[in-house]
């Protein structure tokens, strides 16, 4: 596969990416701004969306053997046009259906992003995955940093974000053609017997190391002495898992109430837009940050995890201070937005790393499956936190939802570096 048929291939991701995005720090936030049950509303459609999201991945992975078929790609790139339209508009007035067509657009985007994922991996082949995995992972950081930041520039509602929210149907219906095309080629050249068929590359791209390899890496590895304790290791390594959910969930809670923050706890003029801009920065530290490792060949350590709890305590601890709305400058916050996402680019790539290495060292592929479906529990995680403190604010006269999430992420933050030295010993 060339070059542009791969970029071809995968040109959805950025669309899904957008829309999970979305779905997460804008569409929810703007539709309910200012209602007065908004903190209720805002946090019930986003537990609700990774709910979906985790069931439209569910459905996708049971049709994990099933081809792609014209009109099942057709019909899908129709429904999903329907709901991001939808929930991009100012059209439904009913929370209820409004909040039935965002969580029906976070399942169709999580089940067509990992059908989509899967037919082109296996398209790929095994030479070709490295590459293809970049450039899916590239589009999906684009798609996170383009959906707050096109927002901050044009409010959902608007003509001008209807047309790009029609550009990102185009890339989903483009996208698939091309997976079709790909498909029927490679099809055509198994019945010609002039290459193996889509399930010859699927075995071969999944295909096992060699026992004496994996033998090798095994004696190895670290921890796989004879003396060493079972339960050590996997006591560490779920140490670790819950670390870094409880990490990416922090970041997922700050980034969907960082209107209520900004508004609440800064006295911002502009909050929502001024959240869309802060979240862009983010999402832009943190794609600088891996390119920054990647030009200067560092070597993730684990260690790097430890500067994503600590700048969201600091975070935390600075909203909750009194002088908190006195220091509501542009600069100071894009200064703080910046550190967060070079601190969260460090994080993923410190845990993928380590990650990576036990899966190859120990021959447990499912560790790396355990990193593909951390932000789906940790945005459940983060949207049930958010439902609870915004009970909790409902109850309490004197307690806002601002109020609340400063307060968590500070406890939550520190309490990851306090066992930080721990599961930094014993993990690594």
């Amino acid at each position: 596969m060339s070059r542009g048929g791969r970029w071809a291939r995968n040109a959805a991701f950025l669309s899904f990416s957008f829309a999970n995005t979305a779905c997460i720090t804008v569409f929810p936030q703007h539709r309910f701004w200012g209602h007065p049950q908004e903190a209720m509303w805002t946090s019930l459609v986003l537990l609700g969306g990774a709910l979906a999201a985790l069931l439209g991945l569910a459905w996708a992975t049971r049709q994990r053997s099933a081809a792609l078929r014209p009109l099942s790609v057709g019909l899908g790139c129709a429904v999903y046009a329907a709901l991001l339209l939808t929930a991009g508009s100012d059209a439904l007035r009913s929370p209820w259906v409004y909040a039935l067509v965002v969580w029906a657009l976070s399942f169709a985007s999580g089940a067509l992003m990992q059908r989509f994922d899967e037919r082109s991996v296996q398209q790929a082949g095994l030479d070709g995955r490295v590459a293809n995995d970049l450039s899916i992972s590239l589009l999906r950081f684009l798609g996170m940093l383009l959906a707050p930041g096109a927002f901050s520039l044009m409010p959902p509602g608007g003509a001008a974000a209807q047309v790009l929210l029609l550009a990102m149907v185009v890339l989903v219906a483009f996208s698939g053609w091309q997976l079709l095309v790909a498909q029927e080629r490679v099809v055509q050249g198994a019945v010609q017997g002039e290459e193996p068929g889509v399930d010859a590359a699927i075995r071969s791209a999944g295909a096992p190391s060699s026992a004496p390899a994996a033998a090798a890496a095994s004696a190895s590895a670290p921890g796989s002495a004879a003396g060493s304790t079972p339960a050590a290791p996997a006591k560490a390594e779920w140490m670790l898992w819950a670390a870094g959910v409880l990490v990416y969930a922090n970041y997922c809670v700050l980034a969907s109430a960082a209107p209520f923050l900004l508004r609440d706890l800064l006295a911002q003029a502009g909050a929502m837009e001024r959240a869309w801009l802060l979240i862009s920065l983010v999402y832009a530290a943190a794609m600088l940050s891996n390119a920054l490792v990647q030009w200067r060949r560092w070597a993730p350590r684990l260690a790097w995890l430890q500067g994503a709890p600590a700048t969201l305590a600091l975070v935390g601890a600075c909203l909750l201070l009194p002088t908190a709305a006195s220091a509501g400058g542009l600069l100071l916050q894009a200064l703080a937005s910046l550190a967060l996402g070079a601190a969260f680019g460090l994080f993923m790539m410190g845990y993928r790393d380590h990650l990576t290495r036990q899966a190859l060292q120990l021959q447990r592929p499912a560790l790396l499956a355990r990193y593909n479906q951390l932000p789906r529990w940790a945005t459940l995680l983060a949207f049930g936190v958010l439902a609870a403190l915004a009970g909790l604010a409902s109850a309490q006269a004197g307690l806002s939802l601002a109020q609340g999430v400063a307060a968590y992420l500070l406890g939550s933050s520190l309490g990851v570096m306090g066992m930080g030295a721990r599961w930094g010993r014993r993990a690594g």
